[in-house]
Formats: C-alpha cells, sequence, structure tokens
C-alpha cells in the first residue's frame, strides 16, 4: 500500500454503465492510505435475524476463462489472480463472517448461477480502462436504489485476504446502494485500511454522497436494501 492518493476514484462512465444501469455511475476505490480517528461498531444483533436469500458469487480470473458480462465488457478475459485455493478460503472465510448475519450466501460463481450478484476478482483494471491507484468498481443507481443482480469487479486481491474481502465487501455493497463513509474501520471507507472489522452499525459521515446522504449507518443500509429485495 502506498502513500495517500487521490481521495475518491468515483467515475462518472455513463455510456457504459448504462450497459447495465442506466443512469447509474461507476464508484471506485483507490489504493491511497488516510489515519483518522474511528470508534469500532459493527452489525447488530437486531440484524442478525436477517435471512433474505440472497446471493454473492464470487469469480476469481485464471487469466484464459471469459469473465461474467458487466461494465468492463461481455467478452474479458481479466488477467490471473494471485489468489490460489487456500487464499480463497480465506476471503471467503472473513466475507461469511460480515455477510452471515445479514443471510447473505457466498459462494463461487457457477454458469448456471442467474439473478445473482458477482464480483469479478482480478489483478488489476488496466484491462477495463482504470489506473493502478483503481481498487475496484462497481454499477450504482442515480438514487442509490438496489439492484437485484449486477457485476462489479475487485482489482487488488493480493495484498491480504483482509484487503481483497474488503474491496469485494465494498464494491458488491454499491451493487446494493451503499456509499462510501469517512471511518476507516468501515468496509465503506474508500482508501486501503487494516483497521477494517465490517459494515460499521453506527452512523458515519459519507464521502462525496451521490444521494445526498450526510451520514451512513452501513450495517441498517445494507441490511434496507436487502429488505427491498426480499
Amino acid at each position: 500500500m502506498g502513500l495517500n492518493r487521490a481521495s475518491d476514484s468515483r467515475l462518472l462512465r455513463a455510456g457504459v454503465v448504462a450497459l447495465v444501469l442506466v443512469g447509474a455511475a461507476a464508484v471506485g476505490c483507490d489504493r491511497g492510505t488516510k489515519a483518522t480517528e474511528s470508534t469500532t461498531a459493527v452489525a447488530s444483533a437486531s440484524n442478525k435475524a436477517a435471512a433474505y436469500g440472497l446471493k454473492l458469487r464470487l469469480w476469481f480470473a485464471d487469466g484464459t476463462s471469459v469473465a461474467p458480462r458487466g461494465i468492463c465488457g461481455d467478452n474479458a478475459r481479466p488477467p490471473a489472480v494471485d489468489c490460489e485455493a487456500e487464499c480463497q478460503r480465506g476471503v471467503m472465510s472473513i466475507l461469511q463472517r460480515w455477510y452471515q448475519p445479514l443471510g447473505i450466501e457466498v459462494g463461487l460463481w457457477r454458469p448456471e448461477d442467474a439473478d445473482v450478484h458477482v464480483v469479478v476478482v482480478t489483478d488489476g483494471g488496466r484491462w477495463c480502462g482504470h489506473t493502478p491507484n483503481t481498487r475496484g468498481i462497481a454499477p450504482i443507481q442515480a438514487d442509490c436504489s438496489p439492484v437485484r443482480a449486477g457485476t462489479a469487479y475487485a482489482f487488488v486481491c493480493s495484498e491480504s485476504a483482509l484487503a481483497c474481502a474488503t474491496v469485494i465487501a465494498q464494491e458488491h455493497a454499491h451493487l446494493l446502494g451503499v456509499e462510501h463513509t469517512s471511518d476507516p474501520e468501515d468496509v465503506m471507507y474508500p482508501h486501503a485500511s487494516t483497521r477494517t472489522v465490517g459494515f460499521l452499525d453506527r452512523d458515519v459521515p459519507v464521502v462525496n454522497s451521490q444521494c445526498g446522504r450526510s451520514t451512513q449507518n452501513s450495517s441498517k443500509a445494507l441490511a434496507a436494501a436487502i429488505r427491498t429485495l426480499k
């Protein structure tokens, strides 16, 4: 991880994003780090009762296979990600810990999967027209409403299982209309952070809100989005 770079790489590429979501914007995260003070607060017990059957599927690039279709193209073959079986198990374990209380099933993508959220995990975003600073991208509706199915992208997975899981979870949450926040302990923090603990269950200032929010409780925002897709 390097020094702090651009504070937010929100990318307005309506012509591309419109292939998936009309009037949407692609939201990205940079590699920079920023130190701020915060208080840990994770998903509440009330969320643990949620079980809405939403599915998150991961597709780890091998360098030769065609990725699930999305805003990076319909027949793209992203570069292989340096995350073999043991690494993938570590990433999945973290994601399952964060998502299980919300009733989201995490697994590997299969060609027969339909009506699911997919995160394509690959090595860097140059193949999709993004700089090395971009850690991941996802389409987000103009009104931040959730979508039942869609594809997001994680461009960083070789630093650590936590870093990889954080990028995956954040880009997936954008599909559900959850925005960036200013707390480095929140999954939704738009910079690299070693302090991530999950989707925070406390109000945190929103960074460059697209939907007019001043604060966001990421845990509750995610749970509310899932309920609308019930």
